[in-house]
């Protein structure tokens, strides 16, 4: 069962922070001089004047790209451990746990205040927001273990 919970080689996390930082990078390329990449690609569902399923559409990659990179740099960078960490896993459970709780209670703001396009936007920053939460809360505890 512990080799299941066995983190990442602290190698993994370097290797995260580059797929973050390209995905970003991508973001503000894509933000600032609106990049285009149109490719076709296979969809299960495109749904955007019409609905069609199984079908192959032409798509900006560009935003795919941006996706793939900042989740897989979130992801290296959440399971694999610190060169020097101290943290054991009960500590990463709870941090896992708080940030899920934080995370509930946004999305339930976000249900309550955020309407249209606005709502949109908080679902789709979501997919990130946790990964950001647990990793903000593991470096306040490092940093509070590391101060005793």
């Amino acid at each position: 069962m512990e080799r299941l919970f066995k983190p990442l080689n602290y190698r993994f996390r370097f290797a995260g922070i580059i797929f973050l930082i390209l995905g970003l990078a991508t973001l503000i390329v894509y933000l600032t001089l609106d990049a285009v990449i149109s490719i076709p690609a296979v969809a299960v569902v495109s749904s955007y004047i019409e609905t069609d399923f199984f079908k192959i559409v032409s798509t900006n990659i560009v935003d795919e790209l941006i996706f793939i990179f900042m989740i897989v740099g979130f992801t290296l960078i959440v399971f694999s451990r610190g060169k020097n960490e101290k943290i054991d896993q009960i500590t990463k459970a709870k941090a896992l746990f708080s940030a899920l709780k934080i995370n509930s209670i946004l999305l339930i703001i976000s249900v309550l205040f955020l309407y249209g396009q606005a709502f949109m936007w908080a679902l789709v920053l979501n997919v990130f927001t946790i990964n950001l939460i647990y990793i903000i809360i593991i470096i306040h505890s490092e940093n509070r273990k590391r101060d005793e």
